[in-house]
């Protein structure tokens, strides 16, 4: 680039950007297409042009090309976020702020507070809070947050003092497992929502991850000891492969509630990473919950019927979706409540 000018009037809202490119010899020479390693200097050239471009439109949006706080689509709530995280970058600043798209996980989250009201409501692997902190709760609600990432702490402090329900939120910087004991952690520094108990391959990239030592807790015991009302509970799980450990430490939650929604990323690489026995895993889920699950439409399926064989022979056996997992005498009547919810809402934008 010899320059680029950004101009704007705020007062008729336009924007005009001026890119002024000069290509020189010596560059054309290295993206000669005979030459070795043309496509890698090519997708380089083409990522910085796009991440100009996202800056340029963050900094009339913000006032910055790092903000700290952001506004999330369809809601007047806002995050407070760590703008050097690739993750916050991509998902929040660009899809949420800029671009107005909504995660399948928020929209399922607002979707269910709406339509299954629950009494208690757990956010397993909060990252910064974008579920559980983009809508408003009863008076009466019990809300537990839980991130093992502390280095999300003080953002995710930050955003909970500006929430109207900040007084009934519980917020836990520890692991969720079946035991409870000190558990090595591993921060993913590149990707935030990465992060995870289940050991990954340090030793192929050391630099990308960071070994914490981290005090774990389970579900029945943080619920027994707050004395929450258990008879509607809605759950959503995202733990990078640590999912069934977290359930089999809710198992006394599970029995003892009347219904039960549960939200959970499911991806077998990731579960088999963490040494659990992916079989044995979807048969607990078929036995506790009626289980149905996202495909590539957007709308979800049951898969009840299926056991691990047939959906491996179905899907293969590295393929990642959410599960929507329903506990409750009527689960055929919640299931179609909430899809008819889901439809309306899910005329928005989203990005999975």
């Amino acid at each position: 680039f010899s320059s680029c000018r950004v101009n704007w009037n705020r007062g008729k809202q336009r924007v005009r950007l001026t890119f002024e490119l000069v290509i020189h010899d010596e560059f054309e020479s290295r993206h000669d297409p005979s030459r070795d390693g043309t496509m890698v200097e090519q997708q380089s050239f083409k990522d910085s042009i796009k991440n100009f471009y996202y800056d340029s439109r963050i900094y009339l949006k913000y006032g910055t090309t790092s903000p700290e706080v952001i506004s999330l689509p369809f809601t007047n709530r806002s995050l407070s976020i760590d703008p050097d995280d690739p993750r916050a970058r991509k998902k929040l600043i660009i899809k949420s702020g800029l671009r107005g798209r909504t995660s399948r996980n928020q929209l399922f989250w607002q979707t269910a507070i709406q339509e299954f009201r629950p009494q208690t409501v757990l956010d397993i692997g909060f990252n910064y809070g974008e579920c559980m902190l983009s809508t408003t709760y009863e008076p009466g609600a019990r809300l537990f947050a839980f991130e093992a990432n502390q280095g999300l702490e003080p953002y995710i402090e930050q955003s909970l003092s500006k929430h109207p329900n900040q007084e009934q939120i519980e917020c836990h910087f520890k692991l969720v497992s079946d035991t409870i004991e000190e558990t090595d952690f591993w921060v993913d520094k590149e990707w935030s929502g990465c992060s995870s108990a289940a050991r990954p391959n340090v030793e192929q990239s050391p630099e990308k991850y960071e070994k914490k030592s981290v005090a774990s807790v389970t579900i029945d015991h943080v619920l027994k000891s707050s004395h929450c009302d258990q008879e509607k509970l809605f759950f959503k799980l995202d733990v990078e492969g640590y999912e069934y450990r977290v359930l089999l430490g809710m198992q006394e939650t599970i029995e003892q509630t009347q219904e039960i929604l549960g939200f959970v990323e499911f991806d077998p690489t990731l579960l088999r990473r963490a040494g659990e026995n992916v079989h044995e895993y979807w048969d607990f889920l078929r036995n506790q919950f009626n289980v149905y699950a996202f495909e590539k439409d957007g709308d979800w399926r049951s898969y009840q019927h299926l056991d691990m064989l047939e959906l491996e022979f179905l899907c293969g056996d590295k393929f990642h979706t959410d599960l929507l997992l329903i506990k409750s005498d009527s689960s055929e009547e919640i299931n179609v409540q909430l899809q008819s919810a889901w439809k309306q809402l899910s005329t928005r934008k989203f990005a999975a």
